[in-house]
């Protein structure tokens, strides 16, 4: 992915470089503030007219239905070692999960019940 890689490299010659010079120093969570946290702000821009307090207790329960089937399995496979996330790059871990990973779950989350919120037609009152 050449256009993560452009924001994800700095200039300093290792030997854990990649095969172009390049060291990959993104944290997971400057990850977030760059790829995921901007479209999702344009998301809630646009739904701002159209969202509603029951909307916002439904996106917290789906939220936590998301967490609930996405850690157990996301645990099982980091304990397996079927993949894993670098130490250096994580801030804290729950349940052998980078807090950034759960954040990652809600934040995607969030931002497909947004878009759902705005391709819905819009609710009229009865």
């Amino acid at each position: 992915m050449p256009f993560v890689a452009a924001f994800a490299r700095t200039r300093t010659r290792r030997p854990d470089s990649c095969e172009f010079g390049y060291t990959n120093r993104m944290t997971y969570l400057q990850f977030h503030g760059i790829f995921i946290l901007p479209p999702l702000l344009m998301l809630a821009w646009f739904a701002r007219t159209r969202i509603t307090r029951a909307h916002g207790i439904v996106i917290a329960g789906v939220c936590f239905i998301a967490l609930a089937f996405t850690m157990p399995w996301d645990h099982f496979a980091v304990a397996k070692k079927i993949w894993e996330f670098n130490d250096a790059r994580v801030m804290a871990r729950v349940w052998l999960l980078p807090v950034e990973e759960i954040l990652f779950f809600i934040l995607e989350t969030v931002g497909v019940c947004l878009l759902t919120i705005l391709f819905l037609p819009k609710a009229t009152p009865s």
